[in-house]
């Protein structure tokens, strides 16, 4: 009789022997149990590998002894047969019908790992995985989850996967076959996959491989300076691990490195060079080029710059590429900023940035910005209006829009902390151009002595005319850098004399450094700067003066050498660092004196 054809008629006969009563014990029964002596010679046949015996012997003790002490190790012991016959299949029923008649009993555990295995044979990998899902899930606790996860992680390794390879070895305990796979399956991981798994993965075992592979592969890939301080804090938390004395190796030959040969610096820069902002990203350039130029820094400090366009994606991409290039810092960028300082924060590279988003040095410790914001403005000009000028009391008529709506807020709050009070306020809409309605309804509001219009210099160049027509007189004129045009002087004329502007340059200002700077870029461009040139200018020789701090080797000395700039006298004002990686400025405050913008006394 064939074996399948065997489990058949067990399961026959097992379904109707359950319902018959135990044998009884009588007089004459002998001293050894009858089922434990069936038991005994169906092992040793067993065991003498005659297995077609032992299965004769196993399907009689199942079909007179079906709720027998050794029952579920029987049908273990059948299903083993059917496995050793290459019949992974119905050995696999075999197991299953284990679980469902003796799901406490003692071999169950066993069941479930060697179902597991017979699909693992048969690459059953969905399966495999779906029936392990299972197990782990079901109640009682009783799967034996260091063998399940074991096998998982052969699974993902079988499937390519070996990310999720690593997750499953690291749930499977330390056993030196585990540990060994996990090693191997490590070994196999990218930056990010290492990255995503010290993030998840609280094993110790697996957390001091992960963390050892990062510095190795930062260092195979290049990034010398990331893979130095990933293996440094690797020996500082797992001092005694067997990795050890090779990342002190590691990096014995990596401070040698910088002893002999980091001599330079890299700055990465990150700029719109071909799409909608290509021409703002030459102009950054420019400044950039002038202020290494001056610095003599060509022999010491060496430039790589990466096109981001306009796409977020294309922005990350040359970060990655920056920091295999072993940059310092980087500058830039000017649009997609927030992608980029986070792959910067990632990679621990100093970043300033050149935007006004919101909140961006807020993602990490590296992360800086100096540039132009809205807060900065108007903190400059309040400060000037209730300082210099006396007003208290402000009017503000905005566009209704964005633009218009964020510097209306920022003036409101600032003109609540200096103790003044904004005393009427009225929106206009974008494309008006008569503005008789919204000055009349702001006057009927309440008296001011300084009035606040946030919009560029068309706009408000037939806004001012209309203020004296309508009787709107002998008040303070404020607004944003956007005024700093001619255009709002030729079509105001007269009516905007005395108008106060911030601004974060001027080419009309009296400083010999902001002169020297106008004559050094015509020179070199043929083209008068403006005020993304000159931040740039700024930006590049603030970040050369933290490479020349004493004891800065590393990207982590530059960040704090960075943090520690105090009143840098620039073109652009004077800046330092805050706590958080803003920068702090002193504006220009500009006055429109005949056809002239006059710097101002500052507050």
């Amino acid at each position: 009789m064939k074996p399948k054809h065997n489990f058949l008629i067990l399961l026959a006969v097992l379904l109707i022997s359950a319902c018959a009563p135990p044998p009884g014990s009588g007089p004459g029964s002998e001293t050894v149990p009858p089922d434990q002596k069936l038991f005994t010679r169906a092992e040793k046949a067993f065991r003498l590998k005659n297995y077609q015996k032992a299965m004769a012997l196993y399907n009689r003790y199942l079909s007179e002894f079906p709720d027998g002490t050794d029952a579920p190790e029987a049908l273990m012991r059948e299903a083993a047969i059917y496995r050793i016959g290459g019949d992974d299949e119905t050995a696999r029923k075999v197991y299953q019908y284990l679980l469902n008649r003796y799901p406490e009993s003692s071999p169950a555990p066993d069941a479930m790992t060697e179902i597991l295995k017979t699909l693992y044979r048969e690459e059953a990998y969905e399966d495999l995985i779906r029936r392990a899902d299972g197990f782990l899930k079901q109640p009682g606790g009783n799967a034996p989850a260091s063998e399940i996860h074991a096998l998982l992680g052969d699974t993902y390794m079988k499937k390519g996967s070996p990310v999720n390879a690593v997750w499953f070895y690291a749930r499977a305990g330390d056993a030196p076959a585990v540990t060994d796979k996990l090693k191997s399956a490590i070994r196999q991981l990218d930056t990010p996959g290492l990255v995503s798994l010290m993030e998840r993965i609280q094993s110790p075992t697996a957390r001091g491989c992960l963390m050892y592979q990062l510095g190795v592969k930062a260092v195979d890939e290049g990034r010398n300076e990331d893979g130095l301080r990933t293996l440094t804090r690797f020996t500082e938390l797992f001092p005694d691990h067997e990795y050890g004395g090779q990342a002190r190796q590691l990096i014995r030959e990596l401070e040698v490195y910088y002893e002999s040969v980091k001599t330079r610096h890299t700055i990465g820069c990150l700029l719109p060079l071909s799409g909608a902002y290509e021409t703002y990203g030459k102009k950054v350039l420019q400044g950039i080029e002038l202020a290494m130029e001056q610095a003599n820094a060509g022999d010491g400090v060496r430039l790589v710059v990466k096109d981001t366009g306009s796409s977020p994606t294309q922005a990350v991409m040359a970060v990655e590429s920056l920091a295999q290039s072993d940059v310092s810092a980087i500058i830039g960028p000017i649009i997609t900023a927030e992608q980029a300082a986070s792959g910067a924060q990632g990679f621990g590279i100093p970043i300033i940035t050149l935007t006004q988003k919101n909140n961006i040095t807020a993602i990490g410790d590296y992360v800086f910005r100096n540039f132009l914001t809205p807060q900065m403005q108007v903190r400059a000009l309040v400060a000037y209006a209730t300082e210099n000028l006396g007003a208290m009391n402000f009017a503000i008529l905005y566009p209704d829009e964005k633009y218009g709506q964020t510097f209306t807020d920022l003036f409101r709050q600032e003109v609540t902390v200096r103790g003044g009070n904004v005393t009427a306020s009225e929106a206009y809409h974008v494309s008006q151009t008569d503005f008789t309605a919204p000055i009349r309804r702001l006057t009927r509001q309440g008296r001011f002595e300084a009035l606040f219009i946030p919009d560029g210099p068309r706009k408000t160049g037939l806004i001012i005319p209309q203020l004296a027509y309508h009787e709107v007189r002998n008040i303070h004129l404020l607004g944003t850098n956007l005024w700093h045009s001619p255009k709002l002087i030729k079509m105001a004329r007269r009516y905007a004399q005395g108008a106060i502007m911030p601004d974060i340059f001027s080419p009309e200002s009296r400083s010999q450094a902001v002169a020297d700077f106008l004559r050094s870029f015509q020179e070199s461009f043929g083209t008068p700067p403006g005020f993304m040139e000159a931040l740039a200018y700024d930006t590049t020789r603030m970040l050369l003066e933290a490479f020349h701090t004493a004891g800065v080797r590393h990207r982590s000395d530059i960040r704090d050498a960075l943090m520690q700039i105090r009143n840098f006298q620039g073109v652009t004002g004077n800046t330092s660092f805050d706590g958080t990686g803003e920068a702090e400025k002193s504006l220009y405050l500009l006055r429109i004196e005949g056809n002239r913008f006059v710097e101002q006394i500052r507050p």
